[in-house]
């Protein structure tokens, strides 16, 4: 029968255990919003579509009206190509943060350094 872990936060006072809680949750609330400024941002999308909006400008007044059509596509393609690419670095930075979340030695590195 394997002998009880006792935990030392049950010796301490209610007052140090609620100070040990709070520091833990702050920890937490601190992770969670590092992860969530790690897997998002918001600006991708407005900055493609002022640079799209800029590209079409650009392309509008330096282009003859029948190569207009040519001019939209392309720049419609590479914004595409672009977007794409955004998006697979973003995955691969989540896999990242989940490997580096779900590896108990990282995560004991971090803790201890």
């Amino acid at each position: 029968m394997p002998a009880q872990l006792e935990n030392p936060v049950e010796k301490l006072t209610l007052d140090q255990q609620k100070a040990v809680a709070e520091v833990e949750l702050a920890k937490f609330h601190r992770n969670e919003r590092l992860h969530g400024q790690a897997r998002t941002y918001t600006g991708r999308r407005w900055l493609s579509l002022a640079f799209f909006i800029l590209g079409l400008w650009v392309a509008s007044k330096s282009i003859d009206v029948p190569y207009y059509g040519v001019a939209f596509s392309l720049l419609a393609l590479v914004i595409a190509l672009t977007q794409i690419h955004i998006a697979g670095i973003n995955r691969r930075l989540d896999a990242l943060l989940e490997l580096l979340d779900s590896d108990p030695a990282a995560s004991d590195k971090r803790q201890n350094p």
